[in-house]
């Protein structure tokens, strides 16, 4: 059973990997059916992409054999004494706390609300 983390479609981490250049430290992935689920791991300096995820804009994927479990955001992150980079992310049922809608009525289904 393979796990992968992508971060806008670059590869992050993978258990299959033997390439130490590309670990990531504790990784930690909680799913949440009726929630948004969340996501951490600790990027260490000489990982290619320390410092790369952008805070509320990268797009992280969890997949498991190509399954995704997790699909979610960067919404913090914080460097300690070893320049160790600690990455938090939500899931993307939270990307719906940034939209705003007016009150008003709407006839038609949720599809056609969230089109426009």
């Amino acid at each position: 059973m393979g796990y992968t983390i992508h971060v806008d479609g670059k590869l992050l981490f993978s258990t299959e990997s033997e390439d130490i250049s590309q670990i990531v430290l504790n990784p930690k992935l909680e799913l949440d059916t009726n929630g948004a689920g969340s996501l951490s791991f600790v990027i260490p300096p000489s990982h290619e992409m320390h410092g790369s995820i952008k805070r509320l804009k990268s797009i992280i994927t969890v997949e498991q054999n190509g399954d995704e479990l997790f699909r979610g955001r960067m919404v913090d992150s914080e460097s300690d004494s070893f320049n160790q980079e600690s990455v938090t992310c939500e899931g993307e049922k939270s990307f719906l706390l940034d939209s705003l809608y007016e009150a008003g009525t709407f006839n038609g289904n949720a599809k056609d609300l969230f089109r426009s």
